[in-house]
């Protein structure tokens, strides 16, 4: 399943900071901690369940300036379709990111992040990129 939605547009914001992240899995490890941080009601930040209640996986483009666009849903569970919205809306909340720098874009005008939501029976979510170990 692949639906794609366009982000709402962002002004730019100035005062977005620039990211120290040395190469890409740093940098994905600064946008999954931002995603944590923009959304503290719904997240949880310990070992996730033997049986999760949905898994999300989303894709999007970050670009120069740390603004989420293209934010596509790769994968909603049939059985949980109100997650798909909820991702959605995580990543929404969290833009703009970090700038990434000039070593981490390699040149290219938007990198493109996939991360998966690993939500438990409460509603409640952490990055795949973060979780630990089940």
């Amino acid at each position: 399943m692949q639906t794609s939605h366009a982000a709402p547009p962002v002004a730019h914001v100035p005062h977005v900071m620039q990211s120290s992240a040395p190469n890409l899995d740093a940098y994905k490890r600064e946008v999954a901690e931002l995603l944590l941080a923009a959304n503290p009601n719904g997240v949880y930040r310990d070992r996730p369940p033997e049986i999760l209640y949905g898994i999300v996986v989303l894709q999007f483009a970050v670009n120069h300036d740390g603004s989420a666009t293209k934010i596509s849903l790769l994968r909603v569970p049939s059985h949980a379709p109100e997650l798909g919205p909820r991702a959605l809306q995580a990543v929404q909340r969290a833009s703009p990111f970090l700038r990434p720098s000039s070593t981490v874009m390699n040149g290219q005008d938007s990198l493109t992040l996939t991360e998966s939501l690993l939500f438990r029976d409460d509603g409640k979510f952490i990055t795949r990129t973060l979780a630990m170990p089940q």
